[in-house]
Parts: C-alpha cells; structure tokens; sequence
C-alpha cells in the first residue's frame, strides 16, 4: 500500500485526487511479489479498477485525498487508518475502504472546499473525524495507531494521533460509527511520526530533537496535564499584517502563593512546512504579561518572507501553544 499526495500546489488546481488516470491524492495496492509485462509489479485482481476500460489507473485502491500523513492498519480489526492533511482549514481521519472516495478537492473534511458551498456530496465518503485550524487542534495531522499494547490501558484500542504543529496529542474511540475524540496531551514537540515495537507499544518521534518518546500508562499520582488558565497565548494584531504584527502572551506563576519565580520561555515563528523562521524569545521570564513585535524581516537568516501563513509558537514550564498569523503584501 503507498500514498501519494495530489501533487500541489495549493487547492489541487489539477484536479489530480479526483482523476482516476492520476497516481496522485491516491492510496494504491500493487503485489511486490509477482511482475505484469514490463512492470516491477503486479496489481492486485481485487483492485477496484482492475481491467477497466476507461484508462483508469489498475494500481488504485481509494481516491480523493490531498495528502495522508500516515496511514496503518489496525492489527485488532484489519481496518486501515488514514490521517489527511487539510489545505487552508480542517484536518481529517479517515476509514479507508477500497474503491472509496474521499472527496478532496470537492471537500476538505466535512465542509465544501470547491466549490464553497453547495458542493454535491454523492458518492462521496466523509472523515470519521475532524478538527479545525486553531491552538485546540493544529495545523497539521500525524496519523498514528490504534494502539494494542499492554503498558497504557487507558487507550487500548483507541486510535492515538497527534499534530505536528500544535504538539497535540489525542485518543480516538471508534465504536460502531459513534466517535469519543479526548485529548491526552499538550505538548511542545513537533509530532512527525508515529511507531509500534514487536510488542505493539506506541510511540512517537519529535522531529525537532530527533527524540523518541513512549507510551508508558498514567500512575495514579499523575495530575492532567492540561494548559493552566493562567497560560495565554494571544492571537496577532493585526492579522493580516504588513510588514509588522504584535504578540501578546501570559506567563503563570508556577509557585501558588509565592513571589513570581522565573521560567524557560520560547517564542518561535514557522513557516507551512514546520521549518522555523526566527526565535522571538528564548531565555528566562518572571510570571505576567509580555508583548513580542515580529517584523517580516526579522528572520534567522535575514531574509524577507513572501506572502502566506505562519505558526507561532509558546512554550514553557512543560506547557505548550499554537497559533496562526497571515503575512499578506
């Protein structure tokens, strides 16, 4: 099984995840064990478009799909996981079945994407799941597993995923078309990948450190490690900007009843792709209120940014917050 994204640019001008003569927005099925004629590969005679004659691809197996990051199967139920990254608005999970499809670039997630609003819906499959474009989701999906270990019962058999922008983590409970989405963790890591070892446990890999980290089960003494009310992150203003935007945030103190002490404070820029434009901040703060100007300029490489979205990013004291700012020229 391979997955391929519909090739750019933005909003698949091309049409390629709807076209069935494409390889693109596609997840396809070939056999590495036989050839066809000159092919590398077999394909499969269960594929859904095997033999056709209408010139579409035999390698397919499910279309309309901008750009999955990752797919599984679940090793307790046979069925295949499927984690698509949105385009402007809203990240999506997907049950992939063969022959489906899953409505990009007619829809992103459940919503009309081209056009609008008003988009015909038939024949289309919808996501089991979605979350929008904002510090409470993310920005952009990482699939992961539904897990079937043995050290964290808290989530067997739940579908475990996360953000690579936002740093959060969820668990997903899919019983019979009914969804229970609960977010375990709100971290600062850049959620690139997820992985399971010979024993099915789970873990996950920050791409920024090149860390692995691993689900290990909450001991009873474990507090939520939800955000504090105290901890704010403020959205840009303006937004858009040009060529300047302000932004406000709010450290806790983390001594109840003490003096405000100092904490580790970092405040990034990045770009779509999850590359980091410029630190604001990184050194030691006190408890309170604090506003940082980023100029378009203001990079680690001093170049200057073209048009399009960025990603700021808070983090301290073990808590983290993302959120999206639009240089417009």
């Amino acid at each position: 099984y391979i997955s391929f994204g519909d090739g750019g640019s933005g909003g698949d001008p091309q049409n390629n995840a709807q076209n069935l003569r494409s390889l693109l927005g596609k997840i396809l099925r070939i056999d590495v064990d036989n050839k066809t004629g000159n092919l590398n590969y077999a394909i499969p005679p269960e594929n859904p478009f095997v033999a056709n004659l209408a010139g579409f691809r035999d390698e397919i197996f499910a279309y309309g799909l901008r750009n999955v990051w990752r797919f599984n199967f679940d090793k307790g139920t046979g069925k295949l996981w499927a984690a698509d990254v949105g385009q402007n608005a809203w990240e999506e999970i997907d049950l992939i079945e063969k022959g489906k499809n899953y409505g990009w670039h007619i829809m992103e997630g459940f919503h009309c994407y081209n056009p609008s609003t008003g988009c015909d819906t038939t024949g289309l499959t919808l996501p089991i799941w979605e979350y929008g474009h904002n510090s409470q989701g993310g920005y952009s999906i990482t699939g992961g597993f539904v897990y079937r270990g043995k050290n964290a019962q808290e989530i067997y058999g739940k579908y475990v995923y996360g953000d690579y922008v936002s740093g959060n983590i969820w668990a997903l409970d899919y019983n019979n078309g009914d969804v229970t989405n609960n977010l375990l963790f709100s971290t600062a890591y850049n959620i690139s990948t997820f992985g399971v070892d010979q024993n099915n446990e789970l873990y996950f890999v920050d791409y920024y450190s090149g860390k692995l980290y691993k689900f290990t089960g909450t001991p009873t003494d474990v507090v939520n490690s939800s955000l504090p009310a105290e901890f704010e992150l403020k959205q840009n203003y303006p937004n858009p900007f040009n060529p300047s935007t302000t932004i406000t945030y709010a450290i806790p103190n983390v001594k109840t009843g003490q003096a405000p002490s100092l904490q580790h404070v970092i405040l990034k820029v990045y770009d779509m792709l999850g590359r980091e434009v410029t630190t604001l901040v990184n050194g030691f703060q006190k408890a309170g209120s604090y506003k940082v100007i980023f100029n378009e300029r203001r990079t680690n490489d001093n170049r200057q940014l073209s048009n399009g979205i960025y990603f700021y990013r808070l983090t301290t004291n073990g808590f983290s917050k993302t959120k999206k700012m639009i240089l417009l020229k």
